[in-house]
């Protein structure tokens, strides 16, 4: 009976915080230009980099991004690399603290 009573509560509480732990997310779109979005940010500011074949990153740019934007930087498709990361340090849609990561290989164009 117990377990009947405290599981739905145990349950609300877990989805509080996976929605508190993953409340950013970042997507690239690779084509003739990098294109990186995000949902449920706030002010802050985008790296890009490039990852090569032995895990040596290199910065592609660095952009500032208001609250509510959707597109967070638009650059150049680099050359080579075997992963593109995209990394957010700013403030969620709420205007705490929050650092988002997306990565991707840069072959999917």
């Amino acid at each position: 009976e117990q377990v009947t009573v405290i599981l739905p509560e145990v349950a609300a509480y877990e989805a509080g915080l996976l929605d508190f732990l993953l409340r950013g997310e970042l997507t690239i779109a690779v084509g003739p230009q990098l294109i990186v979005t995000g949902t449920g940010l706030g002010a802050g500011t985008i790296e890009v980099l490039v990852e090569d074949e032995l895990g040596v990153r290199k910065s592609l740019g660095t952009a500032q991004t208001a609250a509510g934007a959707t597109e967070l930087a638009r650059m150049a498709t680099p050359a080579a690399g075997t992963r593109i990361v995209a990394v957010f340090r700013g403030a969620d849609a709420n205007g705490e603290a929050i650092v988002a990561v997306g990565a991707m290989p840069p072959t999917a164009r």
